[in-house]
C-alpha cells in the first residue's frame, strides 16, 4: 500500500512563489502608475484653476471698469490700469491695476480707492499681490493687448511636469458710465 504524503513539493514552492511575486510586481507597477497620474492631474487641475482665477479677476476687473489703460513699463513688462466699480450696493470707484512682469512669469494686482497707480519699480512691486506664477505669452511677448472696447487677456501658465494650460479671454469695458477721478 502506498502513503499519500498532503503536502508540496519544494518545486511546486517556488513556481507558487514566484508567480505570486509576478502578480504582486504587477499590482505594485499600476499602483506606481495610478499614484504619478494623480500627481499629474492634481497639478494640471491646481495650474488651471489659478490660471482661470487670474483670468476671471482681470476680466471682471476690466467689465466694471470704465477707463482702461495698458502700457508697456519696461522691456516685455505690461501694466494694465483700469477704474473700476466696487461691486457693493452702493456704486463707488477704485483704482486697480495688473502687472505682468516677463522676468518671473508672474501678473501681480494692486487696488487703491481712487489713487493714481503709476507703473511700479521692483521694491514697489514686491507689495503687490501674487495672482498667478509661471506665466509666459501665448504667442509674442504680451499677455495684455487692446481689442476694441476692452482687453484681451491670453497667456499659457506652466505646470510642474513643462506642459501650458492656456488662457484666452476678451473683456469689453463699461460704457456710458460717468465718474469724477483718474487712476493714471
Amino acid at each position: 500500500m502506498r502513503r499519500s504524503d498532503s503536502g508540496l513539493t519544494l518545486i511546486e514552492l517556488m513556481v507558487a512563489g514566484l508567480i505570486l511575486s509576478l502578480v504582486l510586481l504587477a499590482i505594485g507597477g499600476i499602483t506606481v502608475g495610478i499614484l504619478s497620474a494623480q500627481r499629474t492631474v492634481a497639478a494640471v487641475t491646481q495650474t488651471a484653476t489659478s490660471a482661470q482665477s487670474a483670468a476671471t479677476a482681470i476680466a471682471t476687473g476690466v467689465r466694471n471698469a470704465s477707463d482702461v489703460r495698458l502700457s508697456t513699463p519696461t522691456g516685455s513688462d505690461q501694466l494694465l490700469v483700469v477704474r473700476t466699480a466696487n461691486t457693493t450696493s452702493t456704486l463707488s470707484w477704485s483704482c486697480r491695476a495688473w502687472y505682468y512682469q516677463a522676468s518671473t512669469g508672474t501678473i501681480r494686482t494692486k487696488v487703491t480707492t481712487g489713487a493714481a497707480i503709476p507703473a511700479p519699480n521692483s521694491t514697489q512691486l514686491a507689495t503687490w499681490s501674487t495672482l498667478v506664477t509661471g506665466v509666459t505669452p501665448a504667442s509674442g511677448t504680451q499677455i495684455f493687448s487692446v481689442v476694441a472696447g476692452g482687453i484681451s487677456i491670453t497667456y499659457n501658465a506652466t505646470i510642474s511636469n513643462g506642459r501650458p494650460v492656456a488662457i484666452d479671454t476678451t473683456a469689453i469695458k463699461r460704457t456710458g458710465v460717468a465718474e469724477v477721478g483718474s487712476c493714471y
